[in-house]
């Protein structure tokens, strides 16, 4: 798209942005005013009038939110780099994994322990689930 009678597209912002993302790397600093978000009420369910029909939304600034996608592609670069993640943990900002696999496993085990009882032993499996459904949702209502 020309700009000005140009046909040359420059982002001039890219290299001083990229230098001062590493200035904060280097440092381990962000700017405090980055760390302030605006809260926002999202309705869930339930009464319109009780508070706990609600949760918060933060939304962050653009800067912050640029660096903080710069620090995730960082961290997950070195956990794929020193393999620091085991094959049993399926996080989602994780390459190549997904919750598809372990349903998958979760399928082929129930399959196998109803198929392929051992000897004499129920066709038993027991499993242990986390609910994290409302791991974020630690905001203090009245």
């Amino acid at each position: 798209m020309p700009l000005n009678g140009c046909n040359v597209r420059m982002n001039v912002l890219r290299p001083l942005i990229a230098e001062l993302f590493k200035l904060m790397m280097d440092k381990a600093c962000i700017p405090a005013c980055w760390k302030h978000a605006r809260l926002s009420p999202l309705y869930r369910k339930g009464l319109l009038l009780k508070s706990n029909s609600y949760r918060m939304l933060a939304v962050s600034g653009t800067m912050y939110c640029l660096y903080a996608n710069v620090v995730q592609s960082a961290v997950t670069d070195w956990c794929v780099a020193k393999n620091k993640i085991p094959d049993t943990q399926f996080p989602g900002f994780y390459p190549g994994r997904s919750t598809l696999h372990p349903t998958f496993s979760l399928r082929h085990l129930r399959h196998a322990a109803c198929k392929l009882k051992p000897f004499n032993s129920s066709p038993r499996l027991y499993a242990a689930f986390i609910n994290f459904k409302q791991t974020y949702d630690t905001f203090p209502r009245a």
